[in-house]
């Protein structure tokens, strides 16, 4: 005869009453997560970094302070002590060379490739 009743002296539950509990069980707990208007964590987080500042552009004037930090905008000043113009595009003037005098490249032969033995010494 077969025991119905397991070391404590309770009698095993059902296993197809427990299946269905655990489906109710799942649907209650998916229908309460749904209708919860909870902010998440990460609403809650400051962000990293603040929000960039926009400043307009001025092509006119151009600045001497500048308008992001507040501090004072050096010019570039070249190795000579000349300051440097920005914005101003650089004319560029090319020479044709003739080819005829340019000498001719030199072709170098690598030879033949050489074996040699290697002996790796791993010492952990």
């Amino acid at each position: 005869m077969i025991n119905d009743w397991d070391y404590l002296g309770n009698r095993p539950c059902n296993h197809r009453k427990l299946k269905k509990a655990l489906e109710y069980l799942t649907l209650i707990l998916l229908l309460s997560s749904c209708s919860s208007d909870k902010k998440s964590v990460l609403d809650d987080m400051p962000t990293l970094y603040s929000a960039p500042q926009a400043v307009a552009l001025n092509t006119e004037e151009g600045y001497f302070i500048n308008p992001v930090i507040g501090d004072s905008i050096q010019p570039l000043i070249n190795s000579l002590g000349e300051p440097i113009l920005t914005g101003v595009p650089v004319p560029v003037k090319g020479k044709i060379i003739p080819p005829e005098s340019v000498s001719q490249s030199i072709i170098v032969p690598a030879g033949e490739p050489e074996l040699c033995t290697l002996t790796i010494r791993n010492h952990i």
